[in-house]
């Protein structure tokens, strides 16, 4: 393939973004840790806004995409690392990059692209623990021993929703509710939060935060 190809594309690189939201302990406090994932919960799903799927059993939690499009390749806005490179000929390119996969067969002035990518989000362990409250289902993520990133489950029907404090649009009923320790880089910038919600408080934050919401639709 020729090596100008890869000049015009944008690099594609995978980024995790540090948790700006951070919980002293699995939430909500004094709660028993579910063993398994609800049987209501389990099954497959869709998002009502991008190409992502769930799969959910009694233990795991995972995101999944698989797609396919066609277009010319002036227009293909990707650059590829060489070092990803698993195969390459005159017309086909091969890229595994951890969770991702990507295939680009050329047919003259045009690439089919076939994207594939596969993560689990959640699987129960002393380090990813499951609990439930009023009616939701906490996902708590151990980072350390007081660092927990927080994610809400709730299922409406046929719709899941996962959701996540909003940052900076939460900041201002967080301070409202309960008290917030701010986290300081060593310049003296805050870049996050830490919180211990009350029972009570937690519940007022069931309200007006964790805005940031994706939602999926269960497969028929």
């Amino acid at each position: 393939m020729d090596r100008t190809f890869f000049l015009m594309l944008i690099i594609l690189i995978l980024v995790s973004c540090e948790e700006s939201i951070k919980f002293e302990e699995p939430q909500p406090s004094n709660h028993v840790n579910l063993t398994r994932i609800p049987k209501q919960l389990q099954g497959s799903y869709y998002s009502i806004s991008d190409d992502t799927y769930l799969t959910i059993n009694d233990q795991v939690i995972v995101d999944w995409t698989d797609s396919k499009y066609k277009t010319l390749i002036d227009s293909l806005t990707l650059e590829i690392d060489s070092t990803k490179i698993k195969e390459e000929t005159d017309d086909f390119v091969n890229i595994v990059d951890g969770r991702y996969k990507l295939n680009l067969h050329l047919f003259g002035d045009s690439v089919l692209v076939h994207y594939s990518y596969r993560d689990t989000l959640f699987e129960i362990s002393d380090r990813h623990i499951l609990r439930r409250f009023k009616g939701h289902y906490f996902l708590n993520y151990k980072k350390s021993e007081t660092n927990w990133k927080v994610r809400r489950l709730t299922l409406n029907k046929k719709e899941l929703s996962f959701s996540k404090v909003r940052i900076p649009a939460d900041i201002t009923t967080l301070q409202q509710v309960t008290g917030m320790q701010e986290i300081k880089s060593d310049s003296g910038k805050v870049v996050g939060y830490k919180l211990k919600p009350t029972r009570k408080e937690l519940k007022k934050l069931m309200k007006h935060n964790f805005s940031e919401t994706k939602t999926y639709r269960k497969a028929k």
